[in-house]
């Protein structure tokens, strides 16, 4: 059972209510308004070219930037900043890449769960990243590859290839092994003042300061290396331990860590 939502610039696209007899689907079961919620996100999702921006990139160390993905494969993602520096930046230190501004319905947990579990089947090679579509759909995959049209990702061992334009979120899977790097050590290393600035956005934006210039902090950056940051629009500073402690309280995409599928029950 599918449900039509027609944007305004008349591009179509279904929510899938219930995929077969079973129910085997996120909205399966679910409430009348649950089904609406996701159709009216939907049509704000199909409205025009105001859902795409400038990319956010999360890294596992808590800063964000807003740039544009120039191309990727399995290994590492090349960006290219506002300055019009390019830099390589490898996918294990990433933690989510947001290709469009349109805000998505909050995942149900039932579904969350469906995504984080990894059957005993593929447990040697796990899934590394899941993909928000644009229309809300969630695929657990690979990632393979990005280019300036596609993105390439391998789903249950089939290679996909989907429009670019039509996926919002890439998400590292994280595990339940991995530790969270301390952006405070890592300016620590820096000379200057670690400061962390938080923009109206929401982006953070990590530099060992070393003066101003013109109303920004300038500095060296651990991942951009020199750099300057503006003070322009920002909501808060962080300086010192509070650096690592709001990291900490307010990572984003934190939830996303794989867990095993637990044991099949003994027999009685």
């Amino acid at each position: 059972m599918r449900l039509r939502v027609r944007g305004d610039s008349g591009v179509a696209e279904d929510v899938l209510l219930v995929r077969d007899a079973a129910g085997c689907d996120d909205l399966a079961g679910a409430a009348a308004k649950d089904a609406l919620d996701r159709a009216v996100a939907l049509q704000v999702a199909l409205a025009g070219d105001a859902r795409r921006g400038p990319t956010t990139l999360h890294l596992c160390s808590g800063e964000s930037f807003g740039c544009a993905v120039v191309a990727a494969d399995e290994r590492q993602i090349e960006v290219r900043f506002a300055d019009g520096r390019d830099r390589a930046i490898p996918v294990d230190q990433i933690r989510a890449i947001e290709l469009s501004t349109a805000a998505g319905r909050p995942i149900l947990k039932q579904k969350l769960a469906r995504l984080l579990t990894v059957p005993r089947t593929q447990q040697a090679a796990p899934p590394t990243h899941v993909i928000r579509m644009i229309g809300g759909d969630y695929l657990r995959g690979r990632l393979l590859g990005i280019d300036e049209q596609r993105v390439i990702y391998d789903v249950a061992g089939a290679t996909k290839s989907l429009p670019r334009q039509d996926v919002a979120r890439i998400i590292r899977l994280a595990t339940a092994q991995e530790s969270h790097p301390s952006l405070l050590a890592a300016m620590s290393r820096l000379e200057g003042i670690p400061i962390v600035v938080i923009g109206g956005d929401g982006r953070r934006q990590a530099v060992a300061a070393t003066g101003m210039d013109e109303g920004a902090i300038v500095g060296e950056s651990p991942t951009l290396g020199p750099t300057a940051v503006s003070l322009g629009g920002c909501t808060d500073v962080l300086v010192g331990a509070a650096i690592d402690e709001v990291a900490d309280a307010e990572r984003p995409y934190a939830q996303w860590v794989l867990a095993p599928a637990p044991p099949p029950k003994a027999a009685p």
